[in-house]
């Protein structure tokens, strides 16, 4: 699905702070071109973000692919999940149902071969439902930059 990203390596880190407190880190590095970026730790107490809608900034050139990562790791149920690509003003420009993603399953996505490009757009990430599922946003730049991407629960 991803060909041409597997110079990639990832780094996660787990540490446990004062007051016996766990965290999570994680690295991502691009073994030949050498970027890196780092995703923010987080508590392991406060679990994962979950949630049924999503917003996540869209690729701010042509040049970059756009992916998600969607879990459904919470429900009791298969939940489906859909992406709107919106302008900054709130206007819906596009959208295509993902999939459906099965209980403890996980689903892939390339969103940016889903939606042309649109300077400034957004992307909403839906279950149109009451289940919730856990969303990482990921970005590509010619298979030599791997990162996340912020993603904001609504």
């Amino acid at each position: 699905m991803f060909t041409g990203y597997d110079n990639l390596v990832s780094h996660v880190g787990i540490a446990d702070n004062v007051g016996n407190q766990s965290s999570v880190s994680i690295q991502i590095i691009g073994e030949e071109s050498g970027f890196g970026s780092w995703v923010s730790e987080f508590n392991l107490r406060d679990g994962f973000t979950t949630g049924q809608n999503f917003i996540m900034e869209a690729r701010s050139s042509d040049a970059y692919v756009d992916g998600l990562a969607l879990l459904n790791l919470t429900g009791d149920s298969a939940v489906t999940v859909w992406a709107v690509q919106m302008a900054r003003s709130g206007e819906v420009i596009s959208e295509a149902e993902l999939g459906t993603i099965p209980v403890g399953g996980k689903l892939l996505s390339v969103v940016s071969n889903l939606f042309s490009f649109v300077e400034g757009a957004q992307y909403r990430i839906e279950t149109r439902t009451t289940r919730s599922i856990e969303v990482l946003g990921i970005t590509f730049f010619s298979g030599t930059f791997f990162a996340p991407v912020p993603v904001q629960k609504r």
